[in-house]
């Protein structure tokens, strides 16, 4: 594995650990300093792999690190989601997106996946 990328690469592993945190506690301003820099990092990487095709152990390393983001990205949607729903708490509005169109008194329903 080529050097520069082998320390970009375990730069992004870095900021994607401190995100997970970041968004596992809600910090706004940990959140937002790993997004400004994973674009960073994300802009060098791409410039070193425009240098020419990457060996098996670098497309690898890159695999681990979409999974972490992707791991991520989940963590952020329901970081949205408790946000949201903290919110609607917080200011009385309902946090449901559709209840507008279901009726007061409509339980849950039970929906049949298997056929």
């Amino acid at each position: 594995m080529h050097e520069p990328i082998r320390t970009t690469l375990a730069e992004i592993q870095d900021v994607l650990e401190a995100e997970r945190v970041a968004l596992r506690t809600l910090d706004l301003p940990g959140i937002e300093l790993a997004a400004e820099r994973k674009k960073q990092l994300e802009q060098r990487l791409r410039e070193l792999g425009a240098k020419g095709p990457l060996a098996e152990d670098e497309r690898l390393a890159v695999s681990k690190v979409r999974d972490a983001a992707l791991a991520n990205q989940l963590l952020l949607v329901h970081a949205r989601s408790c946000v949201r729903g903290a919110l609607a708490l917080a200011t009385g509005q309902s946090s449901e997106p559709y209840a507008h169109a279901s009726s007061a008194g409509a339980g849950p329903l039970r929906v049949n996946l298997k056929g």
